[in-house]
């Protein structure tokens, strides 16, 4: 993603930058929507930091993870807890179906008459 000139007016935004490859959560977006009005007054803090989130504008750490992020184990998909269907189960089926069906229509579009049934 191209950096937005806005960012090189204000150096301590770069952050902004780096942050948007890490974990975040909707409490970091409300840190970082508090800290906003107080930017860049003297009163500003570049790590505000609340209860559960962690502004935006400062730094977050790359190994930050769910647990860190008060994400559940249940919606962490960094924590490998997930289980295997079985493939005979109701829910594998049609939804395999569905999605050979698509990909063959998909395929048929694109290349008409060269796929095999």
């Amino acid at each position: 993603m191209p950096r937005p000139q806005w960012i090189s007016v204000y150096d301590n935004l770069k952050e902004l930058v780096v942050n948007q490859r890490r974990l975040v959560t909707a409490y970091g977006l409300h840190a970082t929507l508090l800290a906003l009005p107080k930017y860049p007054g003297t009163h500003f803090n570049q790590s505000l930091t609340m209860q559960r989130g962690v502004s935006l504008l400062g730094h977050v750490t790359a190994q930050r993870g769910c647990g860190d992020a008060f994400v559940s184990a249940q919606f962490c998909e960094c924590q490998g807890s997930h289980a295997d269907l079985d493939e005979h189960s109701a829910l594998v089926q049609p939804f395999a179906f569905f999605v050979v069906e698509y990909l063959n229509g998909r395929n048929e579009a694109n290349f008409p008459g060269q796929c095999i049934k």
